[in-house]
């Protein structure tokens, strides 16, 4: 099984659960979220991972969209994504968002991707631009 994580999309986050290359086989979660969305995504998985009746030892790998999109959304996710493949000893994989691309359709690159991946490879994000850094308002 794997984790597919999307939390670029403003005002939801994208969370599946993929048992395999039949699409019948996929669970897709979208979760309506206000601005602070990138604390409840560890929430959101526990959630899924309980209506599923599944444990985090099922897993087989994580892919989650590492860029391009809001600088701070792509560290949480990515921060996510490394510790539990760390924690889990298990890959993960980056797919970088494309404009007219579904989320299957990037699921499904990510899973073609994890199986050249070895466990403790980090996630690196794409920014897509340089970061835009302002002096801090008083």
């Amino acid at each position: 099984m794997y984790l597919y994580i999307n939390n670029l999309n403003p005002g939801k986050i994208i969370l599946a659960i993929l048992n395999g290359a039949p699409e019948k086989k996929q669970k897709w979660f979208n979760f309506p979220v206000a601005d602070d969305r990138d604390k409840n995504i560890l929430y959101f998985i526990d959630k899924i991972f309980k209506k599923e009746k599944r444990k985090s030892t099922d897993l087989r790998g994580i892919i989650v969209i590492n860029g391009p999109g809001a600088f701070t959304s792509i560290r949480i996710a990515l921060s996510i994504t490394n510790i539990l493949a760390w924690t889990l000893k298990i890959p993960a994989v980056g797919v970088s968002f494309k404009k007219n691309a579904s989320d299957k359709i990037l699921a499904r690159e990510g899973v073609k991707k994890i199986s050249y991946r070895k466990i403790g490879d980090l996630v690196l994000p794409f920014y897509g631009k340089k970061p835009n850094i302002t002096k801090p308002k008083k």
